[in-house]
Formats: C-alpha cells, sequence, structure tokens
C-alpha cells in the first residue's frame, strides 16, 4: 500500500524510544525514509523519564502510537511501518 500524492492533513506521531535501543534507532530510520512520502509530525518520548511510561513499554520499544492508541511497536519492516501508516492516512486521522 502506498500513499497518496496529496495527503491532507499531517498525521501525528509519538514515538517511544530509549538510549541504546537498537531497534528504535532503526524505527527512527523508518519513520525518516517514510516522511519522505508523507507529512508527519514526530514527537519522540524516552520512556526512562516517566516511571509510568517506562514501566508500560519497557519490553515493547520501539513503539508508535497515533490518536492515543498503539500503531506498531517491536521489531517491524519499513513495509510494516508504511502500510499501517497508510491505513492511519486512509481514514482520515486527525480530521478537525
Amino acid at each position: 500500500m502506498r500513499f497518496g500524492v496529496n495527503q491532507p492533513k499531517q498525521i501525528e506521531v509519538r514515538f517511544y524510544t530509549k538510549d541504546g535501543c537498537h531497534l528504535c534507532e532503526e524505527a527512527r530510520q523508518m519513520l525518516t525514509a517514510i516522511a519522505d512520502e508523507v507529512s508527519l509530525a514526530i514527537t519522540e518520548v524516552d520512556i526512562t523519564r516517566d516511571p509510568k511510561v517506562y514501566e508500560r513499554f519497557k519490553y515493547a520499544i520501539p513503539v508508535i502510537e497515533v490518536d492515543g492508541a498503539v500503531l506498531i511497536g517491536g521489531r517491524f519492516s519499513l513495509a510494516d511501518l508504511r502500510e499501517a501508516l497508510a491505513e492511519v492516512a486512509e481514514r482520515g486521522t486527525n480530521d478537525d
């Protein structure tokens, strides 16, 4: 699944990560690659800065969240992430 040429809205993404996480580095590279195709507003959240967030995601990072719901996490491919974000774009997330 590919993104349309004219995506009307920016997708707001929360990216849960921490230093030293190699999967997080890979996920960051994937987000950067996809940002060339669709408008993403990425907010990185270091899970070590909040004990509640750390407990929730310590075994799950990297985690990509959209509209307050986990979209994808753990080990995933660029194709997996692209497909998940394309589905979000198609259903018109972040509509006013």
